[in-house]
């Protein structure tokens, strides 16, 4: 998924799948993300960076 905004005081982000489809991801394991970058969820929970 792609990261779309981030909200660092609550630790989630703002992300869209290939298909367009957008939820919130938990992104505490992987901090600090940055619009842009892409990252790799499970259950709403992002596991690893996958770059930009």
């Amino acid at each position: 998924m792609q990261v779309e905004s981030v909200d660092e005081a609550r630790g989630l982000a703002l992300c869209a799948a290939e298909d367009g489809a957008r939820s919130t991801v938990e992104i505490a394991l992987v901090e600090p993300v940055v619009p842009g970058d892409r990252v790799l969820v499970h259950a709403g929970v992002a596991l690893t960076g996958l770059g930009a």
